[in-house]
């Protein structure tokens, strides 16, 4: 199966979701993209031997479309996003999740393991790496 193709889909489905949901919130832009757009990307993906590089480059697409979404420049990591901005939205049930999980050991070991800093003396989230 050509990957390209599927990746040509993804951008046209993201950027028709994006230009017809721009005033929508982040995070129904985003369910909109995972209900309608990443399936095309991960369509077939378990049963198609797809390599290392057509892996990362449909990882490229999910991360440019998150991108997208949260006005993002190229240069800017994704995982950092959803640590970042994720404690940020105004959505009161995602922001108490978040502000739970942001407490526990997994959080503090994912922060670690992917060197992000998070620092939001706001939302009272301290992390050290063990």
């Amino acid at each position: 199966m050509d990957h390209t193709r599927l990746i040509q889909k993804f951008y046209a489905s993201a950027n028709a979701v994006c230009s017809h949901a721009k005033f929508a919130s982040h995070m129904s832009v985003i369910f909109l993209l995972e209900t309608f757009c990443l399936p095309l990307l991960s369509h077939c993906c378990e049963v198609v031997g797809y390599n290392k590089h057509q892996l990362g480059q449909m990882n490229v697409c999910w991360n440019n479309a998150y991108r997208k979404v949260f006005r993002m420049n190229a240069w800017e990591s994704v995982k950092e996003l959803h640590l970042w901005k994720a404690s940020r939205l105004d959505n009161g049930i995602f922001r108490a999740c978040y502000l739970s999980y942001s407490r526990s050991m997994e959080f503090s070991q994912l922060v670690c393991d992917f060197n992000v800093v998070v620092c939001s003396s706001s939302l009272g989230i301290k992390t050290e790496c063990f």
